[in-house]
């Protein structure tokens, strides 16, 4: 109820303002006669009328966006607004008026039987800059009561009416016969004293994250944990550089995670040993209350599953992870028939498997052909790589990722596949292969990674999640589990599922591993969705658009 009740608040703040400042309008630039009066108000009502309505609007517009941050002042200034707009209707009383009276008065109701939901506070830097915002906006209207008194009109009588009538009304009341640029003077001059509140405003209302957790990261103590603890294959990811970092500060724990509204999103399972992790879902949770955010755990293995069960997160399942026992996998039998032809077909054409030192001054050679099949790729790919929840190349930063390139014998690469580590052994995080390359070279140079990694002890290898994947858990799915499969089965221009499952299935793995999000508080929801996406995307919308643009002209080329 609550989930529904929220956004009904901010929109009715959101419309409430809208609502003031039209009727704020009307009067503003126009001659009033005697008969208009009569109709409406007298002169002074009029304008007070105007300015408790236009203040209240703007301040409500502002607010409903420090409402969707789940900002304290946001909630604080939104029932003062509130006040404000009964004062302003109750000043001109007509027949709407215990309507919008009403209104306003559930709104206030609304928004303190709901406190509990806006807590998040302003950050210590953005209330001093705040604090200079206000002194700037006092100094604008004590030069304009100097101006209007030295140099304009003497008969604005400022010091009579006293400051609050020029910061709400700015002597509007003595001035509706003026001339136009005495108007104009007298609204630039409120503009810009209301320019510096909402400026102020809005600065109060920033996200107040504990930059703690989001600032100058240990990368080397997140890799050590990772190293230690990453049992997810995802763990390696939490190294790339799009993502914040939230530590514990009573155990030996990680998560890695980026903000996308008021979802904190999470890059895999929790990092720290399963005895300390209920002391780090504990941390984790406490964390995001204080600071109103949603928790959403991406591509989470059922390891850890109980232990957010007792948090109370809900999941719901994001594909299946092509897994290979390499103590059992081999290129017999006719599962693996098409990987096979493929490799004996790189084989034929001199094809053969390096694992790339990068360390060494000599493998700058291989390291530049990759960039360049790695840009010709993207270009063929025609749509922006996805971050977050997938890997780069690094190739500035390799640390403990494996790099096997499959090599001809002109000493060219053909293909490359960069294998990330975790604790039980790697995942084939990214493949890429020249357009214009032998065939086969990556079913090479997966067999033959695999089988090194096999030599070295490890027990397992990964070639990642196949998205959207055997979804449904049972006959009756959920209506998310439809909302996937049906993404899966129909939206292949977006994103082709299909095409890169059946890359991973004709290596037949030993397995299927299901994949999940996990998600607090329930029920999943579109702020969890849009957290999913946005996450993944490099660009906004007109940035994206952008991209494509740019794509197709060169395409034209």
């Amino acid at each position: 109820m609550k989930r529904i009740l929220i956004p009904f608040i901010i929109a009715l703040v959101f419309l409430s303002g809208l609502r003031n400042i039209w009727y704020s309008l009307p009067f503003r630039y126009i001659d009033l006669d005697e008969e208009i009066l009569n109709r409406t108000l007298n002169m002074s009502e009029l304008t007070l009328h105007h300015a408790f309505s236009i203040v209240s609007g703007v301040l409500m517009i502002v607010i409903a966006a420090g409402l969707v941050k789940r900002s304290y002042v946001a909630w604080i200034i939104s029932i003062f607004a509130a006040t404000i707009s009964i004062m302003g209707h109750l000043i001109h009383i007509h027949t709407l008026t215990p309507f919008y009276v009403f209104i306003d008065i559930s709104l206030i109701l609304l928004l303190v039987f709901n406190k509990s939901h806006f807590r998040r506070m302003p950050l210590k830097n953005h209330s001093l800059r705040a604090i200079f915002y206000l002194g700037s906006a006092f100094l604008v209207i004590f030069g304009y009561y100097q101006i209007s008194i030295q140099l304009l009109d003497q008969s604005l009588n400022i010091s009579t009416n006293g400051i609050f009538q020029v910061i709400l009304l700015n002597g509007q009341a003595n001035t509706m016969q003026a001339s136009l640029g005495i108007k104009i003077f007298n609204d630039t001059v409120l503009f810009i004293f209301w320019a510096f509140i909402v400026g102020a405003i809005t600065l109060l209302m920033g996200s107040n994250l504990n930059r703690l957790f989001t600032e100058n990261p240990n990368v080397e103590k997140v890799r050590s944990l990772v190293l230690k603890f990453g049992f997810n294959p995802m763990s390696y990811l939490s190294l790339e550089n799009d993502k914040l970092y939230f530590f514990s500060k009573e155990v030996e724990g990680v998560c890695s995670y980026t903000i996308v509204g008021n979802v904190m999103a999470i890059c895999g399972d929790i990092i720290c040993s399963e005895g300390d992790a209920n002391e780090f879902m504990h941390e984790l949770t406490q964390f995001a209350e204080e600071n109103a955010l949603d928790l959403l755990l991406m591509n989470i293995t059922d390891d850890y599953i109980h232990i957010y069960k007792n948090f109370g997160f809900g999941f719901l399942k994001c594909g299946e992870d092509a897994n290979f026992n390499l103590s059992e996998y081999s290129l017999k039998g006719g599962a693996v028939a098409k990987v096979r032809a493929a490799i004996n077909h790189a084989v034929k054409d001199g094809l053969y498997v390096k694992e790339i030192d990068m360390a060494k001054e000599e493998s700058q050679i291989y390291i530049k052909q990759m960039e360049q099949i790695s840009k010709n790729w993207l270009m063929a790919k025609g749509s922006p790589e996805l971050i977050f929840m997938l890997g780069k190349n690094n190739f500035d930063a390799p640390y403990n990722r494996r790099y096997f390139c499959a090599i001809d014998s002109e000493d060219k690469v053909n293909a490359y596949v960069v294998f990330n580590p975790y604790l039980k052994g790697y995942i084939a995080e990214i493949t890429r292969r020249d357009p214009n390359g032998k065939a086969g070279a990556i079913e090479m140079i997966i067999y033959e990674a695999f089988m090194k990694f096999k030599e070295e002890g490890y027990t397992e290898c990964t070639m990642g999640l196949s998205p959207l994947y055997n979804v449904s858990s049972n006959d009756n799915p959920s209506v998310n589990e439809k909302v996937f499969t049906y993404l899966y089965d129909h939206m292949t221009q977006l994103y082709d599922f299909k095409s890169l499952h059946h890359a991973k299935e004709k290596f037949a793995p030993t397995s299927w591993e299901s994949r999940f999000y996990a998600f607090k508080p329930k029920p999943f929801s579109i702020p969890f969705a849009s957290a999913i996406i946005r996450s993944q995307m490099p660009y906004n919308v007109l940035e994206l658009i952008k991209f494509f643009i740019d794509t197709k002209r060169k395409e034209m080329r």
